[in-house]
This record gives structure tokens, C-alpha cells and sequence, in this order.
């Protein structure tokens, strides 16, 4: 069990929810529109309705289970080697969104910023920054989230101010388009909340199961109305034909801006944008070197951060190029949703049957 010497607050918790949010929130408009239309907005109040369902289906468990690591609780309800077996599976999922969360940002960076810089130095440097942070534990993590992600949404929502005056949200019509694929836009949607289950590594740092619950839904709720007027602004601003061509519809949606000082504001925005994945690779990477030392409590953490930090390190410079990156992110995603949909409901009814027979 992790040591209890630091509990995440309600607002914490909110805020690590955001903070999970991929750093793909930036392409999503796009990728719904690809596949939706201007009706994707259909599909973000949809994919929250489904999340909220099946995280509170998963949720049960720490509410059984007050106080208990996530290794404990799978130990419990499905036996130590299969337990541990799925934990490691976990910190695995952990470590590879990492390795590739870092690809997608230095690729994004090499792009926008710093043109023809070899994409290793740009990763090492940011996992090196990522490491030190960890070694610093949950609290360093819970207090720059706190911190930072506020500035964060409040640049994002001042873009929105700033270029309102441009959108055309007569493109929001019709609310049913022809030929959407109803599948891909479902499962395209809910890309914004895949990450939100490594919070559970950090279950005995929680300080109740009410805080938890309330800080969990709060923050999906409010990632889903972030999520929801980003779409709705880039289908306005770029209509739903021009915005299938532009790759980061939220950095196009910056440059925009025409009021004298601000006209560069993009710059900001890039600056947000690689503190979003900063702050969501802080997270995956402590969650995983957290899980290991859930499994061997005798190894010094510091320990863990530096075998965590050289495998993410391989796995970020293993793809070939974006397009690589981006389908072996997509294969994640897929594993991501059979864990959330189908493994975690079904290790809860696993418990729950085991209960009643007890009772019986």
C-alpha cells in the first residue's frame, strides 16, 4: 500500500481530471467532424452520459474497498496472481500513453516551434523535466494541476471571447447531419476521458470516497463543457468542410485573433499547449512509477522514476514517424475502452456476486 503522508482535496482531484483530458483534445474537433459532421456536439453530451455511467460503475470499488491500493482491491476480488497480472497490465497502458504522449508533443513542437530539431533531444528534455517532477511525488503533481490548469482553461475560454465576433454558428445546422458514422464518432468522442482512470493508483491518497466521487464527476462534467465549445467554435470559425484539413483546429483558432498585442496569442496557446501535455505526462509517469512501487514497497521510489523514465524513453522513439505515432496511439485507445467498458464492470460484478454468496 502507498504510504498515506500526502490526500488529494476535492479540487485536486477536479483538477487531475482535466489534467487527464489527451493531449489530443487539441485535433478532436477535427476527428468528430471527420466522422459526424457539425453534429458531433451530439456525441460529447452522449460520450459524458456513457463515462459517467461506467465510472461510477467502477467507482464502486474504492467505496468498498475505503483506503485500499488498487493493487489490494484486484487482489481481493480476483485472486493475488490474476490481480497483480491486470496491475501490471495497467502500469504497462500507463507507461506506453506516456512514450507516446511524449512522440505526439515533441512532434507538435518540432512543427510549430522548433523547426528540424531532432525529435530525441526534444523528448529527453521534456522526460527528464517529467522525472524530476515525479521524484517530487503526488504532492508536486496536485499542486502545479491546481495551479496550472486554471491559467489553462482561462487562456482557452479568453481565445473563445477573443474570436466569437468571427463564427458562423448557422454551420451548427442541421443538428442530424446525413452519413454520420455513428461508431467511430461515439468511440472518437470519448478520446477526452480514456486517461481518467490512473487516478485509481493513487486510491489511498484519496481522502474519502465522497470527495473522490464528487471531485470525479465534477471534473468529467466540466472537461465535457471544455470539450463540447472547443468543437462548437471550430465547426463556427472554420465550417465543417475547411476544419477536416487543419490539424490542431485550437492553435488555427488563436492565430485568428486580430486585436493589436494579442494578435500573437497563439504563442500563449502553443505555451498552454505543451504545459497540457507536461501536466498529462506528470501524471501517466508517476501513476506508473507509483504502481511499481505498489508491487516492490522496498525499492526506493526515486528508483522506479528512473526504470519508468528510460522504458518511456524507448517507447517514444520506437514510432517512425507521426502517422506511426498516431496509429499506435489509436491501438492504446482501443485497449484503453475494453479496460473501462468491459474489464473493470465486470471485475465489479465479479465482487458483488462474491458478496451475495458470502451473505447467502
Amino acid at each position: 500500500m502507498v504510504k498515506k503522508t500526502f490526500t488529494f482535496s476535492k479540487n485536486q482531484i477536479f483538477w487531475l481530471i482535466m489534467a487527464s483530458s489527451p493531449i489530443g483534445l487539441s485535433t478532436l474537433p477535427r476527428e468528430i467532424n471527420q466522422y459526424t459532421g457539425q453534429s458531433g456536439w451530439l456525441f460529447i453530451i452522449l460520450s459524458l452520459a456513457i463515462i459517467i455511467l461506467f465510472t461510477r460503475i467502477f467507482l464502486i470499488l474504492p467505496e468498498r474497498y475505503p483506503g485500499c491500493s488498487l493493487l489490494n482491491i484486484l487482489e481481493n476480488i480476483i485472486g493475488k496472481w490474476l490481480g497483480r497480472l491486470l496491475f501490471v497490465a495497467l502500469i504497462a497502458i500507463s507507461i506506453i500513453l506516456t512514450g507516446l504522449g511524449m512522440r505526439l508533443l515533441s512532434d507538435g513542437i518540432i512543427v510549430h516551434i522548433l523547426f528540424h530539431t531532432p525529435g530525441w533531444s526534444i523528448i529527453l528534455s521534456e522526460l527528464l523535466i517529467v522525472m524530476y517532477a515525479a521524484t517530487k511525488k503526488e504532492e508536486t503533481l496536485a499542486r502545479f494541476n491546481e495551479l496550472i490548469q486554471p491559467l489553462l482553461i482561462l487562456t482557452l475560454f479568453t481565445i473563445f471571447l477573443l474570436v466569437i465576433n468571427k463564427a458562423n454558428f448557422s454551420d451548427l445546422k442541421p443538428i442530424v447531419a446525413k452519413g454520420i458514422i455513428f461508431d467511430k464518432g461515439l468511440f472518437t468522442s470519448l478520446y477526452s476521458y480514456l486517461i481518467s482512470w490512473v487516478f485509481l493508483f493513487f486510491l489511498p491518497l484519496m481522502p474519502n470516497f465522497d470527495i473522490l466521487k464528487k471531485g470525479v464527476f465534477q471534473g468529467l462534467v466540466f472537461l465535457t463543457i471544455t470539450v463540447g465549445l472547443l468543437f462548437i467554435m471550430a465547426i463556427s470559425l472554420f465550417g465543417p468542410v475547411e476544419i477536416n484539413y487543419i490539424e490542431y483546429p485550437s492553435i488555427d483558432m488563436a492565430r485568428l485573433v486580430e486585436i493589436p498585442i494579442l494578435e500573437r496569442i497563439e504563442i500563449v496557446f502553443l505555451t498552454s499547449w505543451i504545459l497540457y501535455g507536461f501536466s498529462l505526462n506528470h501524471l501517466t509517469l508517476l501513476s506508473a512509477s507509483v504502481g511499481f512501487k505498489t508491487l516492490f514497497s522496498k525499492t526506493p521510489f526515486s528508483r522506479w522514476v528512473i526504470f519508468v523514465g528510460v522504458i518511456v524513453f524507448l517507447v517514444a522513439i520506437y514510432p517512425n514517424d507521426i502517422e506511426h505515432t498516431s496509429h499506435l496511439a489509436r491501438v492504446i485507445q482501443l485497449v484503453v475502452t475494453v479496460i473501462l467498458f468491459f474489464i473493470f464492470p465486470l471485475i465489479v460484478l465479479i465482487d458483488t456476486v462474491k458478496r451475495k454468496v458470502k451473505q447467502n
